[in-house]
């Protein structure tokens, strides 16, 4: 990908950022991205306009210009895959939203994987299986989400890791007159 065709958009999407590195997220950026996603959503669930049109995908996760995780509404129908079982009864709810994040996750976590490369820790699996489980009893809250991922980066700050994975594109690196991650 020619990062010349994103500098002058205001965000840059997780796939666009899978492409140019042509290869998944190592595993400190997954749980990064992951607790920062988590925030966001905290946000989202308390707005219904955002929270009923969201659905959570590697095109719907971005990095604004300094790193910031948010999610864009492309107007357009997401894959299925990226849909939880319970959504056509039972709409968008925050268990729907985590199932999709969980989907998010494992695709950059399986993109473009070389084999010669370490699988992710039994950890960050088995966080991905419960957030992708088929039951929504069976899948976290937000609250023990965002924990386990703390502990899992061991003090490391999630925005300045996310605003590392931005960079790849030129984005989350400090701008003249701009506020650094």
């Amino acid at each position: 990908m020619d990062t010349s065709d994103i500098q002058g958009d205001e965000t840059v999407s997780l796939s666009d950022v899978l492409v140019a590195r042509d290869a998944c997220l190592p595993e400190d950026e997954l749980w990064a991205l992951c607790r920062e996603c988590c925030l966001v959503l905290e946000v989202v669930n308390n707005s219904p306009d955002m929270f009923q049109t969201l659905c959570v995908t590697p095109d719907t996760v971005a990095f604004d210009q300094v790193g910031n995780v948010c999610f864009l509404d492309l107007d357009v129908d997401p894959e299925p895959i990226y849909l939880s079982p319970e959504y056509s009864t039972n709409g968008n709810t925050y268990k729907a939203h985590l199932f999709s994040l969980g989907m998010t996750l494992l695709y950059a976590a399986e993109y473009n994987v070389d084999q010669s490369q370490e699988a992710i820790s039994a950890e960050l699996r088995e966080l991905l299986g419960r957030m992708t489980a088929d039951e929504t009893t069976n899948r976290p809250d937000l609250e023990s989400t965002i924990i386990l991922c703390e502990e899992q980066l061991c003090g490391q700050s999630s925005q300045e890791v996310c605003c590392g994975i931005a960079a790849i594109v030129g984005f989350g690196l400090p701008q003249e007159g701009m506020l650094t991650c």
